[in-house]
């Protein structure tokens, strides 16, 4: 085990993109297909506890230094699409895809609270918007 530690620390800057399961989030299309960092995906690519803690983890085994949070377009479309009792469903759970404004805000949000994450001081955060029409991502400021 603490040799496959050393040859990930030895491969460069580990980098993850936290992004949603949407089956449309694919980082190697839209960071280009030379990305060759891990996915952590969960439903609205959101920050948890359970992200906190799986970064903190790559951190300490992996050397985890980069994070890039990309949210998408199109959820409440996509959801509606199924049908109304979906969207019901949905708004009742509590992953705060429905909470906002405007996407930049969930962006701004979830960086934050990876940046505020005492045991991930240190790690490079950045934000990201994906357009699941175009597939043009735009990087959000925070």
């Amino acid at each position: 085990m603490s040799e496959q530690r050393g040859i990930l620390k030895e491969s460069g800057d580990l980098s993850f993109v936290l992004t949603c399961l949407d089956p449309r989030c694919v980082p190697e299309n839209y960071f280009g297909p030379d990305f060759h960092g891990g996915v952590f995906r969960n439903a609205g690519g959101r920050v948890t506890e359970d992200v906190i803690r799986s970064f903190t983890v790559l951190r300490v085994l992996a050397g985890l230094k980069n994070v890039a949070v990309v949210h998408h377009t199109e959820i409440i479309e996509t959801i509606a699409s199924v049908g109304p009792e979906a969207k019901t469903q949905a708004e009742k759970m509590d992953f705060k895809l429905f909470t906002f404004e405007g996407l930049s805000d969930s962006v701004k949000e979830d960086v934050r609270a990876l940046r505020s994450a005492e045991t991930l001081a240190g790690i490079n955060v950045y934000g990201f918007e994906l357009d699941t029409h175009t597939g043009r991502v735009e990087r959000v400021d925070v």
